[in-house]
Order: C-alpha cells, then sequence, then structure tokens
C-alpha cells in the first residue's frame, strides 16, 4: 500500500465543490507563479494576477494572443512554443527553464511547466501552464559556481606554493 492512500479524505458533493472553488481561488490569487490556460493552438484564454505581475500584461491585453509573444525570436524561429506544446500534449506534460520575455521586452529565466487537459472522452482540451521567475536564483547559481572556482583555484595554487 503506498504511503499515500492513507491520507485520502472523502468529501461530499457540497464539501467536494467547496475544495474545488478553494482551490480556483488559491490559483488566481498565487502571485509567485503565472498560472495560464491557452487553447489547444496556443492561445491565451485566461490567467491570474501572478501572471500579469511576472509578464507585465492585463489580462485584456493578452487573451487570445498566443504563447510565442513570450518567446526569443530564435526559439520562435526553431518552433520551440509549438514543439513544447507537442511534447505536453503527446507526454501529458512537459517542463523547462529558458528564456522569456516581459511586456516591456525585459528578459528573464522562467521555471514552466505545461500539462495538457483532456476532456472525459480524452480529447486535448487545452493546457494549463505554470511558469515562475528564476532569474534571480539562477544569478546566483552562476555565482556560487564562480566563487567555487576562484576558491578551488586559490587552494590549488596555495598547494604549488607550500610544495
Amino acid at each position: 500500500m503506498s504511503g499515500y492512500a492513507h491520507n485520502i479524505i472523502k468529501f461530499s458533493d457540497e464539501s467536494l465543490q467547496e475544495v474545488k472553488v478553494d482551490l480556483l481561488r488559491l490559483f488566481v490569487e498565487l502571485e509567485g507563479y503565472a498560472v495560464i490556460i491557452i487553447d489547444t493552438t496556443g492561445n491565451i484564454m485566461s490567467w491570474n494576477a501572478g501572471a500579469q505581475l511576472i509578464y507585465g500584461y492585463s489580462l485584456a491585453e493578452i487573451i487570445e494572443k498566443h504563447i510565442s509573444i513570450f518567446y526569443t525570436h530564435d526559439q520562435i524561429a526553431k518552433g520551440q512554443p509549438w514543439c513544447n506544446l507537442k511534447t505536453a500534449r503527446d507526454d501529458g506534460r512537459f517542463e523547462t527553464e529558458e528564456w522569456k520575455y516581459k511586456k516591456n521586452g525585459t528578459a528573464f529565466h522562467a521555471h514552466t511547466i505545461i500539462t495538457a487537459m483532456y476532456n472525459i472522452e480524452g480529447k486535448l482540451r487545452g493546457f494549463g501552464i505554470i511558469s515562475r521567475d528564476i532569474t534571480i536564483q539562477k544569478a546566483l547559481e552562476t555565482e556560487n559556481k564562480l566563487l567555487r572556482e576562484q576558491l578551488e583555484q586559490s587552494s590549488f595554487k596555495k598547494n604549488e606554493i607550500t610544495k
């Protein structure tokens, strides 16, 4: 038996509906993460306040725009937005860390998960995207790597001198 099986909670229909509303509210109000719903072709159907903060577009500005608006020219030329959606459709999920663009043209490093959403008959309805800005995290990782390399070089030089 899995470790999670004993944690299953059974809800009444009314309670389940309340949980669904609470989860929806959580996603809508989540500010550190962009939560985006797109149709099967990649056009934006909905997004939350976090997406507005991260990408800089209001809901009215972004509705029905294609997600390629967030990709670099090189990524678009390589067909990356469409390949990412194809992978999500084929595998159910696609996860990546890549450069994206904000409304003001600023590039940022994003961690993105694209999940295929199917109806009860198994027909693709669209995709859910969760994305967050990890630019600062990536910069800190790079800085830490450089500092480690400098420390190693310094240690190596010290050992060479003392030999």
